[in-house]
């Protein structure tokens, strides 16, 4: 079972925009369950990898493995007793408060009781100004908890709620309006080490009503798994939407979703009102988008070939889990084998979006690893100066074929021109001019440059190009 959760985060990782599945060993604080869900009885907690089991021991919250460590009995099956469980086979008492076995009193992580959730970290001494809470939840507004399970993995789940362009479309008959796209898009982290995008959103005519017509949006993604997002329209009005997930299986996430908002009257009747807007929003309309989503491999094999607006927030969040240098070894790793490489370059290009081609290119020397245009056999070295370069192809048959040309830069993207080509043949290698190319000029697009790689997109393919910074002289 392990090796198989392995080989999956392993995909997870190596894959474009596909995030990667928290475990019970990923760091941070997981959402174990709402404090009104508990009824003062073991509790079986799944998680993707092991399931735990949840009880209350001297006013405090514990977890462990549910496997009893005598027989491997569950544990939920037991009762609480003198502040541990009893286990259903043999009667041992399993807990930290155990006098008997030293292998039952193994404790497993904290648990800390926060704005109504049990949260649990497999670190004791994890921070804990760093569960995903959202301050702005308070007891002066209406609030409503549901727990839900959506059939999806845990990667779609979390990026439906980072986009927002989905919003007119499967939110079309609550909040979602066609007209309104987002604008004024801000992306940074935080003081916290969470990802905030924040952004103005037109509302529909229903919602209008009550947000003034345009709402300013907050939206916050906090490591390993939660999100909410704060909704402000006229009055000083916000409503808040806080999701915190777990992964318990490949196909299935459990959601704590908490709702509150001043827009709504207290007592029982806003109540209503936020229990209907979080299950017809979450499990009417995200959970039926949710159960109908391609597999991850199909995904991977057919989509992911252009970018929203929006979307740049998934690539911020993606360098949480992986670096340029894996990055790139993917990479090599993919043109060694001839596997598809756009995924790997979309991710790269996310790594480099300041740079300045005119000081990044200049006086640079590389060997073209993969191109539309590469045929086997054949090694392609480029020298690229200050305002010309010159590319030089060795075929397979020993010819040598020559192209040098102007440059011109604007911003990332380069153009060169004025194109002269001449080829070599044995034996003496004198050069010929080629009085006909097949094209003029060769524009591209700076995509990524670091010590060792460069990344470019050409304009007129619009296919990738990939080169490595050639040593040899």
């Amino acid at each position: 079972m392990y090796s198989v959760i392995y080989l999956n985060l392993f995909f997870y990782l190596s894959s474009s925009l596909v995030f990667p599945t928290p475990t019970s060993k990923t760091p941070g604080w997981h959402p174990i369950s709402f404090l009104k869900n508990y009824n003062n009885k073991p509790k079986q907690i799944e998680f993707i990898d092991t399931n735990y089991v949840l009880w209350k021991g001297d006013n405090q919250f514990h977890m462990r493995p549910n496997v009893c460590p005598h027989q491997g009995a569950l544990l939920s099956e037991g009762k609480i007793t003198d502040n541990c469980i009893e286990c259903p086979y043999h009667g041992l008492k399993v807990g930290p408060y155990d006098t008997s076995h030293s292998e039952c009193r193994e404790n497993y992580g904290k648990c800390i009781v926060k704005q109504d959730i049990i949260w649990w970290s497999n670190n004791v001494n994890e921070d804990l100004s760093n569960i995903p809470v959202c301050d702005e939840i308070n007891s002066d507004c209406p609030k409503c908890q549901m727990e839900i399970n959506i059939q999806n993995g845990f990667s779609d789940c979390f990026k439906n709620s980072m986009d927002f362009h989905h919003a007119a479309f499967v939110h079309k008959n609550t909040f979602g309006n066609y007209a309104g796209e987002p604008d004024s898009i801000e992306e940074f982290w935080n003081k916290h080490g969470q990802l905030e995008g924040k952004f103005n959103y037109g509302s529909n005519d229903n919602y209008g009503q009550v947000t003034g017509g345009t709402t300013y949006n907050e939206h916050i993604y906090c490591q390993p798994s939660t999100t909410y997002n704060i909704v402000r329209g006229k009055d000083d009005k916000f409503m808040i939407i806080h999701a915190a997930m777990r992964a318990i299986s490949e196909k299935e996430t459990k959601w704590f979703l908490t709702a509150s908002s001043n827009f709504v009257p207290n007592g029982p009747i806003g109540y209503a009102i936020l229990e209907r807007m979080v299950r017809k929003v979450a499990v009417e309309e995200d959970g039926k988008q949710l159960r109908k989503m391609a597999s991850d491999e199909e995904k991977l094999k057919h989509s992911f070939k252009f970018k929203l607006p929006l979307d740049s927030i998934y690539y911020d969040w993606n360098k949480n889990y992986e670096s340029p240098a894996f990055l790139e070894k993917e990479l090599f790793n993919s043109i060694e084998s001839n596997k598809d490489i756009n995924i790997l370059c979309e991710k790269l290009s996310s790594y480099n979006n300041t740079i300045q081609s005119n000081s990044s290119l200049v006086n640079t020397k590389w060997i073209l690893l993969h191109s539309k245009y590469k045929t086997k056999h054949t090694l392609t070295r480029e020298w690229i100066f200050k305002n010309n370069a010159r590319e030089s192809t060795l075929l397979k048959n020993g010819t040598i074929v020559n192209v040098f040309g102007k440059m011109e830069y604007m911003n990332k993207k380069v153009k060169v021109y004025d194109l002269k080509a001449f080829i070599q043949n044995k034996p003496n290698y004198k050069m010929n001019k080629i009085d006909k190319l097949p094209f003029d000029h060769h524009s591209f697009e700076i995509k990524y440059i670091s010590d060792t790689l460069f990344i470019r997109k050409g304009l007129q393919s619009n296919t990738w190009e990939v080169l490595i910074k050639d040593t040899t002289y």
